[in-house]
């Protein structure tokens, strides 16, 4: 705002009655120098901490540039502002295009911090990243689910399905699952690798907890007609076939009610067959298992019978508060 005053003033500046104006060109970029060092060190904490992205690149060079404007104003006092516009526009042209440029920077710098924390946890390399082989704190999940969200949101769905090394298909189908919202993508790959989602903000406190199966699953499919795969999460709706049943989860997913049409036909008990399978029982803290039976849920009604296998489980639990957050599995039903 201040060099957008100055230059709507400077063509006044030699009137008799307007003198001051030559005296708040100088001074002006004389006293933003000390916010411009600041604003750098602040910018500068953040690349640090989270890697470059387009606005803190957009922030960091154009407070680079205001630095260099100021200190060329403040030592010269040039009452030129000529060269405001042009290095303002060279720069735009320079940060636009080729390897240097916005986007190309802060997409190796995600990458570069995706595959530190892969790499820490035993997760592969970026390119082909697999599931953990450690445990990953919640800072390194919210980590991974933030880049996994700026991938897809600022690069699309081929960057990260070169990141991860799946089919561009796979992604692409998540993308159709999440109904268009950007937001649910990142989850659902998050649980495709077996990791809890953590939210931008999220704290999560209490006990977790989680279960996967070892890959590939084997599914026992006798006695079924047909079988899909899923990923669900809380407040999610997936329709499994069309004119067929669908699945609604509720808010803390410890139950997915089956409905069709309007009618709800079946209620699977997630909750319940966790604390039959002693998957909330433990000390206070994280625990994960590898397991080699799946989780399986049943139900039936009005001729279907329906069966949940459940591959991979992340949640939480404070006192007798329990929230699942995700799970994938397969989806068997029998019947009409």
């Amino acid at each position: 705002m201040g060099v957008l005053a100055l230059l709507l003033v400077h063509p006044i500046r030699d009137r008799a009655d307007s003198q001051w104006v030559n005296a708040y060109g100088r001074w002006f970029f004389v006293a933003v120098l000390a916010p411009l060092v600041m604003l750098l060190m602040a910018v500068g904490k953040r690349v640090s901490q989270y890697g470059v992205t387009e606005p803190r690149y957009f922030l960091l060079v154009l407070g680079l540039w205001g630095l260099g404007v100021a200190l060329s104003y403040a030592v010269t006092a040039s009452r030129n502002i000529k060269v405001i516009p042009m290095t303002l526009a060279g720069l735009t042209l320079l940060t636009a295009f080729g390897p240097w440029g916005t986007y190309q920077v802060s997409r190796r710098s995600q990458l570069h911090r995706l595959d530190r924390i892969v790499a820490a946890a035993g997760m592969g390399r970026v390119g082909a990243i697999t599931r953990p082989g450690r445990e990953l704190s919640m800072e390194d999940r919210q980590e991974v689910g933030a880049i996994i969200n700026y991938l897809y949101s600022r690069h699309g769905a081929g960057a990260l399905a070169a990141a991860l090394g799946d089919p561009l298909e796979t992604v692409l189908r998540l993308a159709a699952a999440s109904g268009g919202r950007v937001a649910t993508v990142p989850e659902g790959v998050m649980n495709r690798l077996g990791l809890e989602y953590v939210r931008p903000g999220e704290r999560v406190n209490g006990e977790t907890f989680g279960f996967n199966l070892p890959q590939p699953v084997p599914v026992q499919v006798s006695g079924f007609d047909r079988l899909e795969t899923l990923s669900l999460w809380p407040r999610a709706s997936i329709l499994f076939a069309p004119d067929s049943i669908t699945l609604v989860a509720d808010s803390t997913l410890s139950s997915v009610a089956v409905t069709r049409g309007r009618d709800t036909v079946a209620t699977l008990d997630i909750l319940g067959a966790l604390r039959a399978r002693g998957f909330l029982e433990g000390s206070a803290g994280a625990h994960f298992h590898t397991v080699s039976d799946p989780l399986v849920v049943d139900g039936t009604a009005r001729g279907l019978r329906i069966r949940l296998v459940v591959a991979s489980l992340n949640g939480n639990r404070e006192g007798e508060r329990v929230r699942v957050s995700s799970l994938t599995g397969y989806l068997l039903v029998r019947g009409p």
